[in-house]
């Protein structure tokens, strides 16, 4: 598999509790050169950045998900570690996210999103519609 690009090897913690999306993303993210852990929820989310086995320069996280959901594993890690940056995704319309804490300011993009559309906003860069 042919790397398109040199992200400079960032870490993503990819968290979702579908086997098939964190598959795909997964292989997304792979192919374009990060590198990906993965968690099935919430509270794993919280445990895997606390614990940093490996460094995590991003968490790429659904929302709705057994145990503990995106949106409170958000409000935990950035409790313990406030500048990780935190992107939210959700199948779901981004009106359902309207009101929660934090998701304006940390980033959302409902899934499937675009892969390129994923990659811009996890380098930062400004995504539109």
């Amino acid at each position: 598999m042919k790397v398109i690009n040199d992200v400079g090897k960032k870490t993503i913690l990819l968290v979702d509790d579908e086997d098939y999306l964190v598959d795909i993303l997964k292989k997304l993210l792979v192919w374009q050169g990060y590198y990906v852990l993965t968690v099935k929820n919430g509270l794993e989310a919280v445990e895997a950045y606390k614990a940093k086995t490996e460094k995590i320069d991003i968490i790429l996280m659904d929302i709705i998900m057994p145990k503990m959901s995106g949106v409170e594993a958000l409000v935990k890690i950035k409790d313990y570690d406030p500048y990780v940056p935190i992107i939210l995704m959700s199948g779901f319309a981004e009106e359902s996210v309207e009101g929660l804490p934090h998701v304006k300011r940390q980033g959302y993009f409902p899934v499937p999103a675009p892969s390129l559309f994923a990659s811009l906003a996890i380098n930062g860069l400004p995504v539109s519609s």
